[in-house]
């Protein structure tokens, strides 16, 4: 099951903080009746997995080296404290088995 709380061109920027606000993700885990470590915050962003991290969430890291264009500089490197690494959501599949 995938659930989506939203991407940065489908809300509007004031609601830009809720996606690493801990009230935001209790309330996705409560609604869906599962426990942080039953979810896993998929992101490139690596505030937001930092955020659900904290929580006891599981999270995996997928790039997007070009989010900000061909010559945008977007930080794509793997990092150990993500329990998944991918390099695009084919990658991501492929490590969880999908």
């Amino acid at each position: 099951m995938a659930i989506c709380l939203g991407t940065q061109s489908s809300r509007p920027k004031w609601l830009e903080h809720l996606s690493r606000d801990p009230r935001t993700y209790n309330m996705a885990m409560k609604y869906l009746g599962l426990r942080p470590h039953e979810v896993m915050m998929v992101a490139c962003h690596k505030y937001d997995l930092h955020a659900a991290k904290q929580l006891g969430m599981r999270t995996a890291f997928v790039a997007r080296p070009l989010e900000f264009g061909p010559a945008g500089k977007v930080d794509t490197a793997f990092e150990a404290a993500f329990d998944v690494n991918a390099s695009d959501f084919l990658h991501l599949a492929q490590q969880l088995d999908c």
